[in-house]
């Protein structure tokens, strides 16, 4: 009875330091175990002035299963990444990969085809860095015109655990 009462003790630990952070500029939303600070880039490019969003959370806790969370979005102008141009969409998304490999001087273990909503085009990857010591897991998505990813973070021992699920499986379009 007692070992019952614990791991619901638990169970209800775990679920209520996570909160549901929305951003309606951003137009999604998505489970985070912490609270979400937003960062902005532009950038003047050949197809005009890009804004890019990051909403991020690191656990001040070295330990923790992940050492960053986060969600990055980017609004292109109309029509740059229609979704009538499959091959368009999936050069962009392969590229979006191999740049962040290349950023953290990483190797990609694996990428898969996804999808998001059973509709929108998208990507699932892990890249190992540090040397094999790190590990990022990201998916991508393309919706209309806007590129969405989402990314944690973690050490290669603890590379598998259900707070990166969590997070990455949480995020939603509206």
């Amino acid at each position: 009875m007692k070992f019952i009462i614990l791991i619901s003790s638990l169970a209800f630990f775990w679920q209520a330091q996570w909160q549901e952070f929305v951003s309606l500029d951003g137009k999604f939303k998505v489970l985070t175990p912490g609270e979400l600070i937003e960062k902005v880039d532009t950038s003047d490019t050949s197809i005009g002035k890009l804004a890019y969003h990051v909403f991020y959370y690191q656990p001040p806790d070295e330990n923790a299963d992940n050492l960053f969370y986060a969600v990055h979005y980017c609004q292109y102008p109309e029509g740059t990444l229609s979704a009538d141009t499959t091959g368009l969409v999936e050069d962009f998304l392969e590229s979006t990969l191999e740049s962040a490999a290349e950023s953290v001087g990483g190797k990609v273990l694996y990428s898969n085809d996804i999808l998001l909503d059973n509709t929108h085009p998208g990507k699932l990857w892990r890249i190992d860095f540090n040397n094999g010591k790190a590990v990022v897991k990201s998916k991508a998505f393309v919706v209309k015109d806007r590129f969405y990813m989402i990314q944690t973070v973690s050490k290669q021992e603890k590379n598998i655990n259900l707070d990166a699920e969590k997070f990455l499986d949480s995020f939603r379009i509206f």
